[in-house]
């Protein structure tokens, strides 16, 4: 997998932290926002180290030049030891800009396609927090998942990708 580079980007709320809220005994839901800041479609694919824990949709797709994509991630109930896995629990971003191919109707097509060399990727970290914690801790999540400022964005960097005919 390609290191990210400088000459395309996509930008990802959070940035580097998932905060997810309790009481876990019920499905805890959080967003994730990607947004094309490209003139390229820019194909995504987010993992995660926990797939038997964590739902996330889409968990892949195309976005359109200067378009957004709002992914749900939901930490599934009945871990009763998530507390002690703070950090541990990670999501993956691929994503790489690629040219417009009609002949490939979509994404998982897509990817099947596409050169592990020109894929970049950004990790965030999973955190969990009991909904009657402190309010500093309350306001640092909503802190991260309503970003006010620049300094709360990061830039995901990618080559370009060309497919053959």
């Amino acid at each position: 997998m390609a290191a990210a580079s400088n000459m395309e980007t996509l930008e990802c709320i959070p940035r580097e932290k998932i905060y997810f809220t309790g009481p876990f005994s019920e499905p805890s839901k959080v967003s994730i926002v990607l947004k094309n800041v490209t003139l390229k479609n820019m194909l995504f694919k987010i993992k995660t180290t926990e797939p038997r824990k964590y739902g996330v949709r889409p968990n892949l797709g195309i976005i359109e030049p200067q378009q957004t994509a709002h992914i749900t991630v939901i930490l599934q109930p009945g871990d009763d030891d998530i507390l002690n896995h703070q950090g541990h629990h990670k999501f993956q971003i691929l994503f790489t800009s690629m040219e417009e191919n009609k002949s490939l109707k979509s994404a998982e097509e897509i990817w099947q396609t596409v050169n592990p060399d020109l894929v970049s990727y950004h990790k965030l970290r999973c955190f969990f927090k009991l909904s009657d914690e402190n309010s500093a801790d309350k306001n640092a999540e909503e802190h991260f998942d309503n970003p006010k400022d620049a300094s709360e964005v990061v830039l995901l960097n990618c080559d370009a990708i060309r497919f053959s005919q």
